[in-house]
């Protein structure tokens, strides 16, 4: 039987449940119609699973704001400033993209996905110097990669540079030779 004590304690710690709550909740303000879960997640690593269950699923508005949220608990994560940019250039804000791209890249200078993804976003944009910029550096800190030599041909040929480009797609085919695109472009 429940005396009037415990049922005091009870209701104080009910409130200050509560009470926590709603901080959280009024802390998201409108995002929470967008990703509730993301009261409840606590553990950063928690939300960067959901946040790529949502990017992989292709609710990229929720990724979004779930890197946003992952960032504000570890804002010198790299790969979080990635994958916002992902999320951001899948919606076509591709200034936003830049940016966290670039953020990405100051706080991890080795992390070569972001000089990549990079490089895409200043291709589409038309600001080719500045991709092959980004994919120069990606390629310098992965010899290896295949794609980021394709796409590096594929601005060297929008910059009418027809040898450099050739060369950078034969690289590509020579990496890995199912690239049937460099074959193609490269003939």
């Amino acid at each position: 039987m429940m005396n009037r004590y415990n049922l005091i304690f009870l209701l104080i710690v009910l409130s200050i449940a509560i009470s926590s709550f709603l901080k959280e909740s009024y802390a998201y303000g409108n995002d929470m119609s967008i990703a509730p879960t993301l009261i409840v997640a606590q553990n950063w690593r928690t939300l960067i699973e959901q946040a790529n269950t949502a990017y992989e699923s292709g609710n990229y508005v929720e990724a979004e704001a779930i890197w946003r949220r992952v960032i504000q608990l570890k804002p010198n994560l790299a790969e979080a400033y990635n994958n916002l940019g992902l999320a951001l250039g899948q919606q076509g804000e591709l200034e936003g993209a830049i940016a966290a791209y670039q953020k990405a890249i100051q706080l991890d200078p080795n992390l070569v996905v972001a000089y990549y993804n990079l490089g895409l976003v200043l291709g589409e944009q038309g600001e080719l110097e500045e991709a092959i910029a980004a994919y120069q550096k990606a390629i310098e800190l992965n010899p290896t990669w295949a794609s980021a030599y394709n796409n590096l041909g594929l601005v060297l040929r929008e910059q009418d540079q027809l040898d450099d480009a050739i060369a950078a797609f034969q690289k590509a085919i020579e990496l890995n030779p199912k690239l049937a695109e460099s074959y193609i472009i490269s003939v």
